[in-house]
């Protein structure tokens, strides 16, 4: 099966279980049947960047990746790796943050969610991408110093999960349930912007220096 073929497949899959979220909250009086409170319940929320978004970016990530280290694509990219990989990347990060809220804005119109263009808010869409640019930068980087695909896509979930775990453990054995959503954005907005700084630095000072890229 051809690779675009199966990103459709996957970008199917997303909107499916956006349109089972929208059915499924509409029988939630927390959200009030407000689109807002909607996608802050299945998509920018603590919990929901940390499980959820990582699932979708991690299998979009398999069909995306760009082995820059295969002797051919090697071969015909040389010394521009930066700006060939991430030139693709940012891309399909555009696109992707960009589906997921109109996702979710077309599923609260076909639902009768009230208040539906507030999904498409600039702070939440740059929340989003900075969490997916940050999921790329992760495994670009593992994969950069390892060679190895399967090992970059398993830490990136791997350490999602594990600060998923670290941070409900925390709140829930130490802080007895004080820590709040606020406080749980900025711990993620954190990760994912050191991530983000330290990891494209990095990336961008010695991807094209590597002995085995040149």
């Amino acid at each position: 099966m051809k690779r675009k073929l199966k990103l459709i497949i996957v970008f199917i899959f997303i909107f499916l279980l956006i349109m089972y979220f929208g059915i499924e909250g509409k029988g939630f009086e927390n959200i009030d049947n407000d689109s807002l409170k909607f996608l802050s319940t299945y998509l920018d929320s603590f919990q929901k960047y940390l499980f959820t978004i990582t699932i979708f970016v991690g299998l979009v990530i398999i069909l995306v990746q760009v082995p820059f280290f295969n002797p051919e694509i090697k071969s015909r990219i040389k010394n521009n790796v930066f700006q060939y990989v991430w030139g693709k990347y940012l891309l399909i990060i555009i696109i992707l943050c960009s589906y997921l809220l109109l996702s979710f804005f077309v599923v609260s119109f076909v639902f009768g969610y009230n208040n539906i263009f507030s999904i498409l808010s600039l702070p939440i869409f740059f929340r989003l991408f900075t969490f997916v640019l940050a999921c790329f930068v992760f495994y670009t980087f593992i994969y950069f110093i390892s060679s190895n695909q399967f090992l970059a896509i398993s830490t990136v979930i791997a350490s999602n999960f594990l600060l998923l775990i670290i941070i409900n453990a925390i709140n829930f054995y130490l802080m007895n349930n004080t820590i709040d959503d606020n406080t749980t954005i900025f711990i993620l907005s954190l990760y994912s912007g050191v991530i983000n700084v330290f990891g494209l630095t990095y990336l961008y000072f010695y991807m094209d220096k590597k002995e085995c890229l040149k």
